[in-house]
């Protein structure tokens, strides 16, 4: 777990001295979600919320703990409102696709996708994602020109190779 235990205690202990430092509980709930300390990640992002209501990376924070407990409903709810505070979250709107993803949503997940890489055009994972949310919908063709996006930003990319290849061969499959 590396330092993680002393990150907590230090993060205790400023906010013992400043119990009104919402920066406070959201960076010990990040170090508690690390720590797999999930329920308790929950209660500090909780409190940067209700002290702070208006800062989307506490949204977002709590949603990725939401996500990482498999929350996908309550992970889609959070990265919604951190969206909604700031439109422009190119990785909110990746992880609110990731959730819709999980939840077998994939045209959701691949609009969510779309957004994200529009604010950010390099984002791999995105091309990646909608790329396997194009496949599952039966769009080959649009999994194949995803992949084919990642191998051209990163091709040393494994993943897209094996993955645009399968899609190859489904395109292939139904002309067939």
């Amino acid at each position: 777990m590396g330092h993680l235990e002393e990150a907590i205690a230090d993060f205790t202990l400023a906010i013992e001295l400043d119990p009104s430092n919402a920066s406070s509980y959201n960076s010990r709930g990040l170090a508690r979600d690390r720590a797999l300390l999930r329920e308790s990640a929950l209660e500090d992002f909780n409190m940067a919320i209700s002290l702070e209501g208006e800062n989307p990376l506490f949204w977002h924070n709590r949603g990725f703990c939401y996500r990482n407990m498999s929350r996908f409903n309550e992970a889609i709810e959070d990265y919604s409102r951190a969206i909604q505070l700031d439109p422009g979250n190119s990785a909110a709107f990746s992880n609110r696709g990731y959730a819709w993803r999980k939840l077998g949503k994939y045209s959701d997940a691949a609009n969510d996708y779309t957004r994200s890489i529009e604010l950010d055009s390099g984002n791999i994972k995105a091309y990646n994602n909608r790329g396997y949310c194009h496949a599952k919908a039966g769009k080959y063709h649009e999994a194949v020109a995803d992949y084919s996006k990642v191998i051209t930003l990163d091709p040393t990319n494994a993943h897209a190779y094996h993955n645009r290849g399968i899609s190859y061969d489904k395109v292939c499959s139904i002309a067939h």
